[in-house]
């Protein structure tokens, strides 16, 4: 997908690129997903064709070596061609310990942002329920808070079927209006699920610049998805 994105882009809007985004990642969280691109054939060759090669070790792509315990290894090139290596028991105890401990990192910094994130949620008063319901927001599915010195607007899954939408109060009126429909609309498409699934794959393969890039720009489809929702519902003045 990163490589196809100077065709994508042009052709396809941010929604539809949201959704290949979406069927990319459900393929690197399951099996079934992933097998599933070996067997859609729209051109000679399968889509798994394309990104990975003919070589297997257990029907996985055999890239990656298994690096559980000592002895020789072999890196598979996607041509096919096998480096091989020793692996020590020092080795493959260092990666064991490494993995374990980055993993860990990684969890206790994405918990101590959710912690930040409720924490600001606990103390900001949530907009009435009159107020909700002007607006036309069921408040028994999301709440909608204001306050003060937000780097940005957001809306976060307080649990499953509940949402809270925190907005900056230093936005005019007009803006705060339209922002407040720009989060409605991750709501409405099933973005906030979708992004932790994003960060879930994150976690896992935080080493990998692949997985960095691919975070930032489907994210970046995701704004690009809610901004064009919300302007097809204004006229052509508030549009401007």
């Amino acid at each position: 997908l990163i490589l196809l994105r100077p065709v994508t882009s042009p052709l396809l809007r941010p929604r539809y690129r949201v959704l290949g985004w979406m069927v990319a990642c459900m393929m690197g969280w399951t099996w079934s997903f992933y097998s599933l691109g070996g067997l859609i054939h729209v051109l000679p060759v399968t889509f798994r064709g394309w990104i990975v090669g003919d070589t297997l070790r257990r029907d996985i792509p055999a890239y990656i070596p298994e690096l559980a315990g000592a002895g020789e290894k072999v890196f598979t090139l996607p041509t096919g061609t096998e480096i091989p290596f020793v692996m020590t028991e020092a080795m493959s105890t260092a990666l064991a310990v490494g993995s374990f401990v980055s993993l860990a990192v990684v969890i206790w910094l994405m918990g101590r942002k959710e912690k930040e994130v409720k924490r600001l949620l606990r103390e900001t008063q949530p907009m009435s329920e009159q107020w909700h319901w002007e607006h036309g927001i069921d408040p028994g599915a999301v709440t909608v808070r204001i306050a003060g010195g937000l780097p940005a607007s957001f809306v976060c899954r307080v649990r499953m079927g509940y949402h809270d939408i925190c907005l900056q109060k230093e936005l005019p009126r007009e803006q705060m209006e339209l922002v407040l429909h720009h989060e409605l609309s991750h709501i409405k498409h099933n973005h906030v699920w979708f992004k932790g699934i994003l960060l879930g794959l994150l976690g896992f393969y935080w080493w990998s610049p692949v997985m960095w890039i691919a975070y930032r720009l489907a994210c970046r489809d995701m704004e690009l998805a809610c901004d064009e929702a919300v302007l097809k519902e204004l006229d052509e003045t508030r549009r401007r």
